[in-house]
């Protein structure tokens, strides 16, 4: 009797910071599913195939005439700068001249105004941020190509955690390497409210968003229990061998948006899992 054969399925992770790409491609590969990069440098880890063409339109072009992607993730928030419009914009037209799935595009908080109540997928776009607005830039450049046929959602996340961070990766990243590395850290305020996700509750938030054929333009995620500085602080205290060394005189800024995770839950059955408390000290020791 013919043994049946079991469809492979493809996905591509572009532009992802090293750590997202570490959790993410056990739990695909973990379903079956055959893992590319794209952008990076050969890699032997989990045996996944690497293009090292982000910049090279042909070599673009190349891959995805070669592979069709059931998913692909593609990450704004990564090297976010100037030329990322470019970028974006080379990227879709290659996509839309070829037969693709669905295309998720992970975003962040900073694209929304920081205020009391958690924001939901309908909140308006407004930032004064820099990064903020550059971001808000290019999540309205990807929507627009959804009306060609493009299959796209974006998918907005708080500060992401985990091992393998680079110090630029984001605001936890850059406070943890200051702190081992005996640096000085602004000053900020103690009740202002910032939120934190593990890398491995995102992991599976792009996973169930696929799994679940959710199509809408936005979904949200965030871990429903955001910190303020003074539990921030105290969280990375109690998981250092000393207390981190404040600059009084430079004034930081903590306050992000937190991002209403309701829809997730109740479109995906998606729900965080991981708390920094339970990860902080792992994360700290990589660093």
């Amino acid at each position: 009797m013919a043994s049946e054969i079991q469809t492979i399925k493809k996905s591509v992770l572009i532009k992802c910071a090293t750590y997202i790409e570490q959790s993410l491609i056990p739990v695909f590969q973990k379903e079956n599913w055959e893992v590319f990069l794209l952008g990076k440098k050969k890699t032997d880890f989990c045996n996944v195939t690497a293009y090292d063409c982000k910049s090279d339109r042909d070599a673009l072009q190349q891959v995805l005439s070669v592979y069709h992607f059931d998913l692909i993730v593609y990450d704004l928030r990564e090297k976010i700068g100037i030329q990322s419009i470019a970028c974006l914009e080379e990227f879709l037209q290659v996509a839309s001249t070829r037969s693709q799935g669905k295309i998720l595009f992970l975003s962040g908080a900073d694209v929304l105004e920081k205020k009391r109540i958690p924001a939901i997928e309908t909140t308006f776009v407004q930032t004064e941020s820099k990064e903020g607005k550059l971001l808000s830039r290019l999540e309205a450049l990807a929507l627009s190509w959804k009306q060609q046929g493009l299959h796209i959602t974006i998918l907005r996340f708080p500060d992401i955690y985990g091992t393998g961070m680079e110090r630029k990766d984001n605001f936890i990243s850059q406070y943890l390497y200051a702190c081992a590395e005996n640096k000085s850290v602004p000053l900020y305020r103690s009740d202002e409210k910032r939120d934190f996700l593990s890398s491995q509750d995102v992991a599976y938030a792009i996973f169930q968003t696929y799994e679940r054929g959710y199509i809408g333009d936005y979904l949200h995620f965030d871990s429903g229990k955001p910190l303020t500085y003074d539990d921030f602080y105290h969280i990375v205290w109690e998981n250092m061998d000393k207390e981190p060394k404040i600059d009084s005189h430079k004034q930081g800024h903590f306050a992000q948006a937190i991002l209403d995770p309701e829809q997730a839950r109740k479109q995906i059955g998606w729900k965080a899992r991981h708390s920094l408390a339970e990860n902080i000290a792992d994360v700290y020791r990589d660093v």
